[in-house]
């Protein structure tokens, strides 16, 4: 039913919106997250002109690396959106970064938007999409490996990655 009433109320077909909810069914959201969170999807994939079942898919996929919650969704996407606005990247190339990224991210403890804006910066100079995230999260494990090559490295320059309770600063 849901389904078909996004097919009425918007530009995607009752087919597009069943597609769309099966992702988010194979992402293990339950009915009430579906039937909520197929809208605020639904509109992010008209804005970013993407497929709706790539839109849900890449949603579910960047959330779980993130470790967000159903009910983060729309401070989510309120974020994706405003850097694909702000910065040279697409609301579908944010999302592959964040794939990629995400889960390193949030084991960091780098917020959100701080995440979103480094993704942002490095579109802005050329690298965008999955190749983004890949290379953030090459630098970020990098700069925080606990060899004694990277800690000698920061060590010689006077820098903690770390403040003095153990997070990345």
């Amino acid at each position: 039913d849901k389904a078909r009433e996004m097919g009425k109320a918007t530009s995607f077909s009752a087919k597009e919106a069943a597609d769309g909810l099966s992702y988010m069914a194979l992402a293990g959201w339950d009915i009430n997250q579906m039937l909520g969170g197929i809208e605020p999807i639904l509109r992010l994939a008209e804005a970013g002109a993407m497929d709706l079942a790539t839109a849900s898919d890449l949603v579910t996929d960047s959330m779980g690396g993130l470790k967000l919650e159903v009910s983060d969704l729309n401070r989510y996407l309120d974020v994706v959106a405003k850097t694909s606005q702000k910065t040279n990247t697409s609301a579908q190339e944010l999302l592959e970064a964040f794939i990629n990224v995400g889960a390193t991210t949030s084991n960091l403890g780098i917020s959100l938007a701080e995440s979103s804006a480094a993704l942002g910066v490095l579109a802005n100079n050329g690298t965008k999409g999955a190749e983004a995230g890949t290379k953030l999260n090459s630098i970020l494990t990098r700069m925080t490996a606990q060899s004694t090559i990277a800690s000698g490295a920061w060590e010689s320059i006077g820098v903690s990655v770390y403040d003095a309770e153990g997070n990345f600063r």
